[in-house]
């Protein structure tokens, strides 16, 4: 594949660079310009020593050591490998009816409904308007029902810049009063210098209706790693979890490795 032949709109996610040869710089994805901390490098080495065990899968160090830097109980939070697969997770447990997406915004919030079979309502984000969620998109919400979805992110990507944490707070009230799933995206508000004054992970405890999105990827400039994090109400992320492991598709995945093994001993 040449460098011409890969085009933006057929990349699923960033940093999808393998088969372009050599890449001096790669701006397909947004990450600290810095690169990894050397504490995070000297935490990974450390790692390595315990690649012959299977990992903790309640993640116990982890999740004591966030939750006192995020000042969240830690059942109030659940990990994944990364925010993309926490994403596909809450589409496919919550299984919305329709979703309400911005445009533009990360491209990997409409593969995850598209590949569920949600449909999706944009809308439009202007110059008049920065490119920010308006009163116009408060207003989009009659269109929605209970059980519906809206993705938001903040800082936004790929615009970058942010919303108000008085606008976030009457969507959010609003979307828990229609019993709309919103699914605030945080991924970035690591590099804004007042985070804990503009981040939506406190309100998120008392707001079943909401759920805050943040990794490691960003901030510390390691999306190889695969560590995203999602934050809300214990409850209903115990409820996520039990509804997806549910799906029909493990049952479906467990029937088509019944039928390969059945194929393999007859070639035999």
């Amino acid at each position: 594949m040449s460098r011409t032949d890969c085009k933006a709109d057929n990349m699923l996610h960033g940093g999808e660079i393998y088969a372009l040869g050599e890449i001096r710089q790669d701006f397909s994805v947004n990450i600290n310009p810095f690169g990894v901390p050397e504490e995070v490098l000297q935490a990974i080495r450390a790692g390595l020593t315990n690649v012959k065990r299977y990992p903790d899968r309640a993640c116990t160090v982890l999740r004591e050591a966030l939750s006192i830097r995020l000042g969240l109980p830690g059942e109030n939070i659940l990990f994944g490998n990364g925010a993309s697969e926490l994403i596909m997770l809450l589409v496919l447990a919550l299984r919305p009816n329709k979703a309400l997406l911005p445009v533009p915004s990360f491209s990997g919030y409409e593969h995850a409904l598209r590949g569920a079979g949600v449909p999706i309502d944009y809308f439009m984000l202007t110059k008049t308007s920065g490119f920010r969620p308006d009163r116009g998109f408060l207003e989009a919400l009659v269109h929605l029902n209970a059980g519906d979805m809206i993705f938001l992110c903040s800082p936004a990507n790929p615009v970058g810049n942010t919303l108000s944490k008085a606008f976030l707070m009457e969507l959010s009230e609003e979307c828990r009063s229609r019993r709309i799933w919103l699914i605030l995206d945080e991924c970035f508000i690591g590099f804004l210098s007042d985070e804990d004054n503009r981040t939506m992970r406190q309100e998120a405890l008392g707001n079943p209706y909401l759920f805050v999105l943040d990794a490691f990827t960003k901030r510390y400039a390691c999306p190889g790693l695969r560590l995203g994090y999602l934050m809300g109400d214990a409850g209903k992320l115990e409820d996520a979890i039990a509804a997806f492991e549910a799906l029909d598709g493990y049952q479906d995945s467990a029937d088509k490795i019944k039928e390969c093994r059945a194929k393999l001993t007859e070639e035999k």
